[in-house]
């Protein structure tokens, strides 16, 4: 039995309602959802030769325009930093989500490949970093859907290395490494993706997050 348009919208209110459960928890501070919503996005959108993505069956995906918030080529590309003092301190990436500076509104709206591939919205100075590049590592190698027993070069020193060179400084001026830069883009990646949904079936959001 082949599936039929309707089956397919059925999967996608599910899969909005799946992404954006995520998110909310995310947001209430459980950072480890990133990882399931870098496997909602990889449903969404990512295609290959033995696998077709939900909005490639809707035969939407290169037809929308996709919100992008991103500050091409930059370390913070897709993030904020924000630092407390709290309890001796600490220092986090953050997604802006709709707080946006002026600069991350210079391309409110571009095509698939632009925002997906052809865009860097992470750079350490030495690699660069797609949206696709940071879903499909954690979503296929880094406990998303999968969990590969060796990772990229340039996603671990990223990710374990530290090679955006984040430190939170404490009060005894001791120095530690800000970490999960990879996993507040996803929820970055995660509000551009909603909102571009949102602008094509807003029927199907009863809430943005």
């Amino acid at each position: 039995m082949n599936l039929t348009e309707k089956d397919y919208l059925n999967h996608l209110i599910e899969q909005i309602d799946f992404l954006q459960n995520s998110c909310e928890r995310f947001d209430k501070g459980v950072v480890s959802e990133g990882k399931r919503i870098a496997v909602g996005i990889r449903t969404l959108v990512h295609d290959t030769k033995n696998s077709v993505s939900l909005l490639t069956h809707l035969d939407v995906k290169n037809k929308l325009y996709y919100f992008n918030t991103a500050i091409p080529e930059t370390k913070f590309g897709l993030t904020g930093i924000r630092t407390t003092t709290e309890g001796g301190g600490k220092t986090i990436y953050v997604a802006p989500l709709d707080k946006l500076s002026d600069k991350r509104k210079e391309q409110p709206l571009i095509t698939f490949n632009k925002w997906w591939t052809e865009m860097k919205v992470i750079s350490d100075g030495n690699n660069k970093f797609s949206r696709k590049d940071l879903i499909m590592n954690v979503a296929n190698k880094d406990g998303g859907a999968h969990i590969d027993s060796k990772l990229n070069k340039s996603y671990s020193k990223l990710t374990r290395e530290n090679s955006l060179n984040v430190f939170h400084q404490d009060n005894a001026n001791q120095l530690t490494s800000v970490k999960g830069v990879e996993l507040a883009s996803i929820r970055q990646i995660a509000f551009e993706l909603i909102r571009t949904l949102s602008r094509k079936y807003p029927k199907y959001f009863s809430n943005l997050a």
